[in-house]
């Protein structure tokens, strides 16, 4: 299943979602708290959105992944665009799972009116899936931490 939380949800999740950017390798270490400051903020104002794949065992929440989204406008074009990342699974599940919650995840993009969904991730099984989600690499980013 997938849960798109709303905002007054993420401080229930914060810990779950902030052990996901520091896992996900999202989260620059020399700047590791102002950053996940930032990000709660954009979680809590609804500048950003938080997806959380999950299974419902009885009264048990098992928690798969978690995907943070943010719809930005191209600076070109001044286009929508949907940014998919950062990604992070908490254990394995099978690539069906996850292919359907992004293919969902773009639903929600396409319905946002966004010209492109844009998937980052450094890992290989995240840009499996986005592969299989019929996704392109398009560039490289390369990044230095000041």
């Amino acid at each position: 299943m997938l849960l798109k939380l709303q905002p007054e949800q993420i401080a229930l999740f914060w810990d779950a979602i902030s052990y996901a950017f520091v896992a996900s390798e999202a989260v620059p270490s020399n700047n590791r708290e102002k950053w996940l400051t930032g990000c709660l903020a954009n979680l809590m104002s609804g500048n950003s959105q938080c997806w959380i794949v999950y299974d419902r065992k009885e009264d048990d929440l098992h928690i798969y992944a978690v995907m943070i989204s943010q719809l930005v406008n191209d600076p070109l074009s001044g286009s929508p665009v949907l940014m998919l990342g950062p990604l992070y699974g908490f254990r394995k599940m099978e690539d069906q799972m996850m292919i359907w919650a992004v293919e969902k995840v773009c639903e929600y993009g396409l319905s946002r009116e966004c010209s492109r969904i844009v998937v980052w991730s450094p890992h290989p099984r995240v840009q499996d899936w986005a592969i299989k989600c019929g996704f392109q690499e398009a560039s490289k980013i390369f990044i230095k931490e000041q």
